[in-house]
């Protein structure tokens, strides 16, 4: 067993996930872990590391972190599901990459990603640190976070949300001041974007910032009615006067700056011929939309039709991304065509976007020269086959909402536009970037989406949260400097109903 049996089940772990067979990325991620345990790639200073070159080094812990943003993934906030436990990881967080690249020795630092509260002199050693090692970091958090709002009720803590000492806001703390530690490199910028743009890094740093913004959402849809996650009525009346509505458009706010990036982006950068390759986008577009349609058809809100009108544009060019992936990607078509399923039912249509309820949904999708594709060979094997198609592929290939027998299903819930239960609570208008808790305009300054800090007080017992929506929960791909596409995404196969997690 040697480093390339780590790298080699990785990157079929990548090649499973492109073709959307999940269950064999759950087999290959185990395999890859446990290699490089065995390998002993989670620790520092190993035997005859000595005689290696910094990038040899670099490599191998590059190749480790692979694995654990991976199993962290798969693992979906469960706990009874890591193998790597992070007790057992005593290793440098990977480098800059223009350091790697050229073999220029550096340090960054050993952290104990796991706990909660981070040291000052944590957040100021972050200088070396590149954005495979800020990605890391951020998988790492957002694992929290899932392990927060998707617990088992009996392991639940004694500790209300809004306390100063809850979980929830030491989530909240830790990922604020990771974000505010981020050097200029790593900011959303318009130089910063055309120099990452021509060094083939534009994607991991437009990905890092669309993973903050999913991972607050994802953190405060315990507020929002209608989701798996969503805490009891009773418990949100026990709040502290405005909490709940703060929270909530913090959730909507942050949702809608998921569009804000890849709009401003699409502002800046030709997005037909710049291909996004990171998997994990058409999860982010579907949840963002999911929250804006939850918000925008909250009773208590006035105007409704013009807002709709405002997030129309956005909903366009957010769809017009994962349409783009849908050629490339079997999750961004079956994404997409949930996320046109949602759209309709709210009464939404945007121009260009049929009914969907023909039976070939590939029919909506762009057209491309895939006919030599295994999956497709697989798919036209089952045309051809006696038994019903539209059967058995829902059975082998569940897409979202498809239920499948004693296997694998994917749920996808989508926002209601019923009332929610706590209907006295009102979401305030605040001061986004564009004055409107719904939308952020195409100009927006991208320095300003950040996290404002929340208020909390003492209360007692958190009661139980729903697991959170099934999802296809992918990586982050085509850093420079790594070895092969290592990083992967997650799919949860070993829950009661089974599915796909983010």
């Amino acid at each position: 067993m040697t480093t390339d049996t780590v790298a080699a089940a990785l990157v079929l772990a990548r090649h499973e996930i492109n073709n959307g067979n999940f269950g064999s990325t759950w087999m290959l991620s185990s395999v890859a872990t446990r290699a490089a345990l065995a390998l002993g790639l989670n620790t520092q200073g190993r035997v005859g590391e000595g005689s290696l070159s910094f990038r040899e080094q670099e490599t191998r812990r590059r190749l480790f972190w692979s694995c654990y943003c991976l199993d962290r993934m798969m693992s979906t906030g469960r706990p009874e599901l890591v193998v790597l436990r992070a007790e057992h990881i005593t290793l440098q967080l990977p480098c800059e990459e223009h350091q790697y690249s050229y073999d220029i020795p550096c340090w960054t630092p050993i952290k104990n990603l796991e706990e909660w509260m981070p040291s000052d002199g944590q957040l100021q050693a972050q200088v070396d640190i590149g954005l495979f090692g800020h990605y890391v970091q951020i998988m790492q958090m957002r694992y929290c976070m899932l392990k927060y709002v998707r617990n088992h009720p009996e392991q639940l803590e004694e500790v209300r949300p809004w306390d100063a000492t809850s979980s929830f806001a030491q989530c909240v703390h830790k990922i604020s001041m990771w974000k505010q530690s981020l050097l200029p490199q790593f900011q959303l910028l318009p130089d910063t974007i055309h120099a990452r743009q021509s060094q083939d890094q534009l994607l991991p740093l437009i990905m890092l910032h669309v993973w903050y913004e999913q991972c607050m959402s994802d953190l405060y849809r315990i507020v929002m009615p209608g989701f798996p996650e969503t805490l009891p009525a009773s418990m949100l009346l026990d709040a502290p006067a405005g909490w709940v509505q703060q929270h909530q458009s913090a959730c909507v706010r942050h949702a809608s700056n998921i569009a804000a990036i890849l709009e401003s982006v699409a502002a800046m950068v030709d997005v037909e011929s710049f291909v996004f390759l990171d998997t994990s986008l058409p999860m982010c577009i579907f949840d963002s939309i999911c929250v804006r349609l939850q918000g925008l058809f909250m009773p208590q809100f006035s105007s409704v039709g013009e807002r709709v009108e405002e997030c129309k544009a956005s909903f366009v060019t957010l769809m017009g991304y994962v349409e783009r992936m849908a050629r490339y990607f079997q999750q961004a078509q079956w994404l997409l065509e949930e996320t046109r399923n949602v759209l309709f039912r709210h009464g939404i249509s945007i121009h260009g976007m049929s009914e969907p309820n023909s039976s070939n949904t590939s029919s909506n999708l762009p057209d491309t020269n895939v006919g030599s594709h295994p999956w497709h060979k697989r798919i036209q094997h089952l045309k051809d086959n006696s038994k019903s198609y539209n059967w058995i592929s829902q059975q082998i290939n569940p897409g979202p909402g498809q239920k499948q027998t004693n296997s694998l299903m994917m749920i996808v819930p989508s926002a209601t536009n019923q009332g929610p239960a706590h209907a006295d609570v009102n979401l305030s208008k605040t001061s986004v970037h564009d004055n409107s808790p719904y939308e952020t305009s195409q100009s927006t300054n991208l320095d300003s989406l950040e996290h404002r800090p929340m208020e909390y007080q003492n209360g007692p017992t958190l009661p139980p949260h729903g697991w959170g929506e099934a999802v296809i929960i992918p990586n982050l791909s085509s850093f420079v400097g790594i070895g092969g596409e290592w990083l992967a995404n997650g799919v949860d196969i070993s829950s009661d109903h089974g599915g796909f997690t983010g």
